[in-house]
């Protein structure tokens, strides 16, 4: 008896030890949803877990399509809070010697980039999370992207769209001078 009682504790705090563990998220959340060809925008790193000590994200960017322009950090971790930029990359740490409150989903840093001129319409900017931390525990992740629509050009859909299941309302859909009938998947003009 005293066997299954000891292993059904140990079996107890794996699953909060696992819970904790898998319960922080590092978002990068871009400031908007569509850039032009030499817009400027940030992007935006947050962390959510209860409390951390230690914070590491580091994630990678289409040179061919944005620049590094520069980046800051909010101070939230005193012992070291950096962002380093690299050819294609941005990595950012923050560690303190104490427990730092991340319970409110702080902001950590900032990152502007620049939209390069020669980027095409309908291209789209996204950033691929090469690690993510809290604590050395991997963290979930939550990333956001940007479309590129050239001026005078009307928005275009991302080239890497997931497939979809048709909408089966009957009827067209008016878009500027296109009629699309829902059913027939049909164009006129």
């Amino acid at each position: 008896m005293k066997k299954v009682g000891l292993i059904g504790l140990v079996i107890a705090a794996l699953l909060v030890i696992t819970a904790s563990a898998s319960a922080a998220t590092i978002s990068i959340v871009p400031d908007r949803d569509e850039v032009a060809p030499g817009d400027q925008f940030t992007v935006d790193i947050y962390v959510n877990d209860t409390t951390a000590r230690a914070v590491f994200v580091n994630f990678a960017y289409d040179t061919s399509l944005v620049e590094y322009i520069s980046g800051a950090t909010e101070g939230v971790f005193t012992f070291t809070d950096s962002l380093v930029p690299g050819d294609g990359y941005v990595k950012y740490l923050g560690l303190s010697t104490t427990d730092v409150d991340i319970s409110g989903k702080p902001k950590v840093a900032s990152v502007t980039f620049e939209v390069r001129q020669d980027a095409p319409d309908g291209s789209l900017i996204d950033f691929n999370v090469i690690d993510a931390t809290v604590d050395a525990n991997t963290a979930d992740t939550e990333v956001g992207s940007l479309n590129v629509v050239t001026e005078g050009q009307p928005p275009q859909p991302p080239q890497s769209l997931q497939p979809q299941t048709p909408t089966p309302n009957a009827g067209p859909i008016t878009v500027g001078a296109l009629a699309i009938d829902r059913l027939n998947f049909q164009m006129t003009k």
